[in-house]
């Protein structure tokens, strides 16, 4: 069985359209999306239409939970508190530009899911099991990851938030984070994502899908500012 999971698409359609046609390519059967559907890119509707008609499982990131508060300082305390201006620009843009139905989806989506794959189970959470701001790097102590796959009684977590593609192996079992799709950590034109082989023993991918950066970029300075940079984002 083969699965994938992908992250922090950020309203870039753009990318979001090459992955899934990749991943399709692939064979992948069911794809998992670990939250932050928003923020940065403009292409909100385009992103949430084809999530909702793909049957892409989903679940809250904190850009989304921001952009769903009604007071504007509350929701930039789930970003960072001393958000430069220009991120504060487009947070405020994306805000403004939610319809109704992008916000009852959102507001709809849990914050974490548990999966069951024969004797395994995987947590998917957007930042940490601790907390949907909160984050886990490639360089978290081994034993800190350790006790959350037991506190938590999971065989996986997958985690996304950070932007960083992460595959961390211990021995109470795996942490994994598949990248960015809409805002890689790279400076490459391709969007990141994670595929996971399910059989005897667990087999996991990082995968790197070359997309028309240029373009979404392009896209971003047309609808939000001419000033847009996606490499000072990541």
């Amino acid at each position: 069985m083969k699965i994938a999971i992908i992250s922090d698409i950020h309203a870039n359609f753009v990318a979001l359209d090459a992955v899934y046609n990749y991943l399709k390519r692939e064979g992948v059967c069911q794809i998992y999306a670990l939250g932050d559907l928003v923020g940065y890119y403009p292409q909100i509707d385009e992103v949430i239409d084809f999530i909702i008609e793909k049957n892409i499982i989903t679940i809250m990131g904190n850009y989304d939970k921001a952009c769903l508060c009604k007071d504007e300082k509350e929701g930039i305390l789930y970003l960072k508190k001393d958000l430069p201006e220009d991120r504060r620009r487009v947070f405020l843009w994306t805000r403004k530009r939610l319809s109704d139905k992008v916000r009852d989806f959102l507001s709809g989506l849990p914050q974490k899911i548990e999966l069951h794959f024969d004797k395994r189970k995987m947590l998917l959470v957007h930042g940490s099991p601790t907390g949907i701001a909160n984050y886990i790097y490639p360089n978290t102590s081994t034993f800190y990851l350790e006790s959350l796959l037991s506190e938590n009684m999971v065989d996986i977590i997958v985690c996304g938030h950070t932007h960083q593609s992460m595959i961390l192996g211990t021995r109470e079992g795996y942490v994994l984070n598949p990248g960015s799709v809409g805002v890689p950590d790279n400076s490459e034109n391709t969007a990141s994502c994670l595929i996971i082989e399910l059989s005897k023993e667990p087999f996991f991918e990082i995968k790197k899908v070359p997309y028309d950066r240029e373009f979404a970029d392009l896209l971003a300075k047309k609808f939000i500012y001419s000033t847009f940079d996606s490499e000072k984002l990541s």
